[in-house]
């Protein structure tokens, strides 16, 4: 690099195509003595790449240690946020790889915020349970971080681990104090709904059976797990559900948990599959009072399904 900048064939402020200097791609790699050399001859510690990302940030998200106890030498400020639409903190930053726990670690000792909040209000721990990281969700739960804390959006770190299907980081987060009874997010979705329209079939059965979440719960929309499950397609959820009523409730008590709205979602984004299996339901007539707003989506459900002779009622 020397010979490069001595003999005019290189300049210190040059970039590639993202915009990242020769101090970020040096972070990369981790190369302290680069780093400094680079600092020494005039390049910016607080130039930023097109991501919005400083060299320092660049070396948090690797999990370079002594380049953050270097940078932190030289002044630089660990509460820095990203530049761009997401405004992660360094903490956040480090989160995002699993290997990174070193690093948070260092980062709290040294007075960053373990419950930092990005542009959508989510703390570093959501973002972990969110990627599935689970070693850095206990790690981060065991320096404080709140397993209460809500995003703008509603979302808690029980429901963006219930989201993305990660059952053992759900378990942390109630063992930590989260309730799964008790959190909803924006759209009044529980975590059970969210669970059940994610896909996640071990996330749902655990919240039935073991946490104890109810299957009558609904949305503002007025759904069920089953209608959710049902209307992202989910034949495993909605049979397991399906297969847990008949053993666990009444044959008349089919509308009360969504039974028929399930037919209507799956009726409408043309799940087929979906719609053969709930009119198998032993416990399911298939004659539910539905409103006029969603005739057509019901009549298009008996028109499959001609041969099962089903009927519906309009009701005002």
């Amino acid at each position: 690099m020397e010979w490069l900048l001595d003999n005019s064939v290189a300049t210190i402020a040059e970039v590639d195509r993202d915009s990242a200097s020769a101090l970020h791609l040096a972070c990369l790699g981790g190369h302290l003595e680069a780093v400094s050399w680079l600092h020494s001859r005039g390049c910016d510690l607080s130039a930023r790449d097109r991501f919005g990302s400083t060299a320092l940030m660049t070396a948090c998200g690797m999990g370079h240690v002594p380049l953050l106890e270097w940078f932190y030498a030289q002044g630089a400020s660990l509460h820095d946020t990203q530049d761009d639409d997401t405004r992660f903190t360094l903490l956040h930053t480090a989160t995002t790889c699993p290997d990174n726990t070193h690093v948070v670690r260092w980062l709290v000792a040294h007075g960053c915020s373990v419950d930092a909040r990005d542009a959508s209000g989510q703390t570093p721990l959501m973002l972990a349970a969110q990627c599935g990281h689970l070693d850095m969700v206990r790690l981060l739960l065991e320096l404080g971080a709140s397993p209460l804390a809500v995003a703008e959006d509603g979302c808690t770190p029980l429901m963006a681990g219930a989201i993305a299907g990660h059952l053992d980081i759900m378990q942390l987060c109630v063992a930590a104090g989260a309730s799964p009874h008790d959190e909803m997010d924006a759209h009044d979705n529980s975590v059970l709904l969210c669970a059940a329209e994610a896909g996640s079939l071990p996330c749902v059965q655990w919240l039935v059976t073991t946490a104890g979440c109810s299957l009558l719960d609904r949305n503002r929309q007025d759904d069920t797990a089953l209608s959710r499950a049902a209307a992202r397609g989910h034949v495993h959820i909605a049979a397991w559900i399906l297969d847990y009523l008949q053993r666990h409730s009444s044959p008349g008590a089919a509308l009360s948990y969504g039974v028929a709205r399930a037919v209507l979602n799956a009726a409408s984004r043309d799940h087929l599959d979906l719609l053969q299996l709930i009119c198998t339901y032993q416990g399911c007539d298939l004659c539910f009072a539905v409103g006029q707003n969603e005739a057509g989506q019901w009549l298009r459900a008996v028109s499959v399904f001609n041969p099962l002779q089903v009927r519906a009622r309009y009701v005002a």
